[in-house]
Parts: C-alpha cells; structure tokens; sequence
C-alpha cells in the first residue's frame, strides 16, 4: 500500500481500487476495500482515500462458491 502511495504521488500508475485483509483492535480479521485518488490539498498533492469493510461480501461469495461447490456434487452423483 505504501508502494501505491508513492506511485501516486509521483504521477505513476497506481490501482484506484484494491482490497486485502487486515485485524481489528479486536483480532477480528476483516476485509477492507481501499478506493484512493491523488487530489490538491491546502495547494499540496495529496491521496485520499475512502475505506469500506467488505467482510459480508467476501463471506457471501465463498459461501456461494461452498454452494455451487455441493450442488455440482450432487448433480454428479444423480447422474450416475
């Protein structure tokens, strides 16, 4: 992340949109989705960026994944 930081700020290419995984003060592992921009603060070049817990997204998508998963499994074994 710092890396995307100084990509930004030296005019580089940088994604605008990324997620990864971070804890909590609570240890709760979480997913965040990070979406960032240069812009001009007080006359200055400055990231900002906006963060959003994306958890349910993650645990729904594995979840169906799980889903599909078994269904499959079972349309394999009535076909035999």
């Amino acid at each position: 992340m710092a890396s995307y930081r100084r990509r930004r700020m030296r005019g580089e290419s940088a994604p605008e949109s990324y997620e990864f995984q971070a804890i909590r003060n609570d240890g709760r592992a979480i997913w965040v989705e990070v979406r960032a921009n240069v812009t001009v603060w007080n006359g200055a070049p400055a990231v900002q960026s906006m963060h959003f817990d994306v958890t349910e997204r993650h645990e729904a998508a594995l979840a169906l994944e799980v889903s599909e998963m078994r269904f499959r499994q079972f349309a394999e074994a009535g076909s035999d």
